[in-house]
């Protein structure tokens, strides 16, 4: 019976060495080197990086099609 506790516990153990081994590789998008912060398109209302986006007065948009109809 003890050996079976012994057993069980290294199993546990290694199961949560593995599970911490694979932590640093699952990351979110927040802590990505590449997140980049979203807009919406104030037209369509289709959401786009910011740095993509075509920014009139206050407001962003998707293109210069959707910017000039805003006028």
């Amino acid at each position: 019976m003890a050996r079976l506790l012994i057993l069980a516990a290294i199993a546990f153990l290694g199961w949560l060495a593995w599970k911490k081994w694979l932590a640093p590789q699952t990351r979110s998008p927040r802590q990505s080197e590449d997140y980049r912060r979203m807009v919406r398109c104030r037209e369509c209302g289709v959401h786009l990086p910011a740095d993509e986006s075509v920014r009139r007065g206050d407001a962003d948009y998707c293109c210069e099609a959707h910017a000039r109809n805003q006028g």
